[in-house]
């Protein structure tokens, strides 16, 4: 006879091959934008999944127990690119940022070709999509890892090192990588002003980024003190609550877009760029 746990554990597992199998998968769009001006640069595409994974942490943690990694992985990206293509034509040619497992990347199962094949199908372009890759676990094969990265590459996606400074995400997955943007962990980047050796360390890496052409992104700029130093220690493009919330992108019954108070009015930045 089954346990309560196990009962539980059989359920969630349930509603996340139906969530799956259905095409349940909503997105949600935070803004990115570029912090010395307020300019909106583009959007982190994140998935939402229908109850009870209301929280996407308890989605992906349920999927990494039942060994649903990979499918939620695959089924995630595609909706996030299908949503993407139901945008107003102007909000399509933003630059939007869509999340990849490392071992979705390396995993023998992975589809070849599905992402790119996914976006023929829903008519975009390639370099209207950056790759980012999320380090929530490990990366046990870095020469398939870097091999598959090339691959990317040469398809003309662009490549995001996601939670840099944070958990598995170090020095030798950046090698492997070869970002175009290296996206500073909220961890470095909270209460950077009044953290000297969070300064010193971002400035660093700021240094590193411009001399191999890589754009620094800080996540989770909440307030306005952390945007302005980050934008003194040469960071360009930045995200977080401060500068905007993850929220859905639709059209009013006009078909006209329907842009939200994505940035605010600050001193900083007395008049955003407003992209409609």
């Amino acid at each position: 006879m089954q346990n309560p746990q196990e009962i539980v554990q059989a359920a969630l597992r349930s509603s996340l091959e139906r969530i799956i199998a259905t095409d349940s998968i909503s997105t949600v769009f935070q803004p990115i934008r570029d912090i010395r001006d307020g300019g909106l640069f583009g959007y982190e595409a994140l998935s939402r999944g229908a109850f009870p994974f209301n929280s996407p942490s308890l989605m992906f943690e349920v999927a990494e127990r039942c060994g649903l990694s990979l499918d939620l992985d695959r089924e995630c990206r595609v909706a996030a690119l299908r949503n993407i293509a139901a945008l107003p034509p102007a909000k399509r040619e933003k630059t939007f940022f869509i999340n990849v497992s490392p071992r979705s990347i390396t995993d023998g199962r992975a589809v070849e070709g599905l992402t790119l094949s996914a976006m023929k199908a829903f008519g975009i372009q390639q370099d209207r999509i950056v790759i980012e890759i999320t380090e929530t676990a490990s990366i046990s094969d870095y020469a398939a890892f870097e091999e598959q990265i090339r691959h990317y590459a040469r398809q003309g996606y662009r490549i995001a090192l996601d939670d840099f400074g944070s958990g598995h995400s170090g020095l030798l997955t950046l090698v492997a990588a070869t970002p175009h943007y290296i996206k500073l962990d909220r961890a470095l980047v909270a209460r950077v002003d009044t953290d000297p050796y969070r300064q010193k360390l971002i400035s660093a890496v700021a240094v590193f980024a411009a001399n191999v052409g890589t754009e620094l992104v800080g996540e989770g700029i909440e307030r306005a003190e952390e945007l302005k130093v980050l934008v003194d220690l040469g960071v360009r493009y930045g995200q977080g609550f401060y500068i905007g919330k993850a929220e859905s992108l639709e059209a009013d019954k006009s078909g006209a877009y329907v842009e939200e108070a994505l940035f605010p009015r600050t001193t900083l930045y007395p008049s955003p760029t407003r992209s409609r």
